[in-house]
């Protein structure tokens, strides 16, 4: 049996619209009262399904775009998925702000912290986020290693742990016996892929 990672191809000669989010990216503020740490984790947005507001730039639509962690699929492709009865998959309307949205002041932010906003837009196609449930493990010979922080590590709310694959766009073994049939399907040890 064979599987595939879906990956997306930002295009090398005329750029792909990309997308981040607009006004940051949405996480819980979790207070450990075992370690006593204050920290923030994007684990709720996929655990309870929440959209958030992206901007696009680049007007080169795709019917998959990349927007940080998470893999965005157009209206056409959500509509595809849905006639074709693809099991274990969930669409998350992302809202999509414009460039006029926004003052000058809040791109300057975006552009401070490394986001390209040259080519930002006014034009709101819709867009959502690909989501599906963990339907297999991931076999004993792939190639990845759990990593931490260091001593930093707290499992009761999990700071610093988790794992990583060795080398990326290399095959991943998938223990077949754990998978659970899903026509798309996380691993349990990937959370975002």
């Amino acid at each position: 049996m064979k599987f595939y990672r879906l990956s997306i191809d930002e295009g090398k000669r005329k750029k792909y619209a990309c997308a981040f989010p607009a006004f940051g990216y949405p996480t819980e503020e979790i207070s450990c009262n075992i370690c006593g740490r204050k920290w923030n984790s994007f684990k709720n947005v996929y655990e309870q399904h929440l959209s958030y507001p992206i901007v696009f730039t680049n007007d080169n639509f795709t019917d998959f775009v990349w927007c940080e962690f998470d893999c965005m699929v157009s209206h056409e492709v959500k509509v595809w998925f849905e006639e074709m009865n693809i099991k274990n998959v969930r669409f998350v309307e992302m809202p999509v702000v414009s460039k006029s949205e926004m003052d000058s002041a809040y791109i300057k932010q975006l552009r401070d912290k490394g986001y390209t906003t040259n080519n930002l837009h006014d034009y709101k196609p819709r867009y959502y986020r690909l989501g599906s449930y963990i339907g297999a493990n991931l076999h004993v010979d792939a190639k990845i290693v759990w990593v931490n922080s260091g001593d930093n590590v707290c499992s009761h709310c999990g700071y610093g742990v988790g794992y990583q694959p060795l080398e990326y766009f290399v095959p991943d073994c998938i223990s077949l016996d754990s998978w659970d049939g899903s026509d798309l399907f996380k691993v349990q040890e990937y959370m975002g892929a």
